[in-house]
């Protein structure tokens, strides 16, 4: 992972970062919820890139008052098993208690168990479960949180 650079992303990186959403999700966002999603005050997105790749991920979360909310963790197919969504979940988790929050949660697909994995290590614990939670296909939601 050491010759990848995680880092805030801006503006400019919209379509970069979006391009990986496309790739990344059976279901992407449109780009308009994604920039939409993006321009949110309270939202913060960092990336990981490379000097030849470009970025290859990203992850986005909303830090309101003393919580973190996870919304998407995304690094395109040919990067993935080498670290980077686990460098980009610790930095946000950096990031959002530097900011002041003291919890972090998120939602995860219950079919999505490498995701789970990497939440799991990274202390996350599971909280509830929402039935039918995700609207293209009714896969529940495994809910998990963790402290920070």
């Amino acid at each position: 992972m050491s010759n990848f650079n995680i880092r805030l992303a801006y503006k400019e990186d919209l379509r970069s970062m979006y391009s990986v959403e496309k790739t990344s999700f059976a279901y992407p966002w449109s780009y308009d919820s994604f920039a939409e999603n993006f321009y949110n005050a309270f939202s913060v997105y960092v990336l990981a890139e490379n000097e030849y790749d470009g970025v290859v991920g990203f992850g986005g979360m909303q830090i309101i008052f003393d919580e973190a909310h996870i919304m998407n963790i995304a690094v395109k197919n040919d990067f993935r098993r080498k670290g980077i969504a686990d460098g980009m979940l610790c930095f946000m988790m950096s990031y959002a208690k530097e900011k002041g929050a003291a919890k972090m949660f998120l939602e995860v697909r219950r079919g999505n168990s490498p995701a789970q994995a990497l939440y799991l290590k990274h202390g996350f614990n599971v909280l509830t479960v929402r039935k039918n939670y995700y609207s293209d296909n009714g896969e529940d939601a495994i809910i998990m949180t963790a402290e920070l």
